[in-house]
């Protein structure tokens, strides 16, 4: 279901790993899921920003709240994407 539309926006957060911008949108109405996006950066001409989607989450599950934690893992970086999902 990948390339699915975003629907109503319920929360959306950003990270950064070295070079990389992500963002993470939690959607309700019509389509529940999560939409995990990464800033691509092109310079061959002239600065050029484009948003390439990298994958959809919890399809289906309404989630309300995301939350991103860092921790340093030696010289890199690990990210954690946490989410809030409502029960019915």
């Amino acid at each position: 279901m990948a390339g699915v539309k975003v629907g109503y926006v319920k929360s959306a957060v950003m990270w950064e790993i070295g070079s990389s911008i992500y963002l993470a949108v939690a959607s309700g109405y019509p389509n529940k899921m999560i939409a995990v996006f990464r800033l691509d950066h092109d310079e061959v001409n002239a600065p050029k920003y484009t948003w390439t989607r990298e994958a959809d989450l919890e399809m289906g599950n309404d989630v309300g709240n995301l939350k991103v934690f860092t921790f340093p893992y030696g010289a890199e970086k690990h990210v954690h994407l946490y989410t809030v999902r409502y029960s019915a």
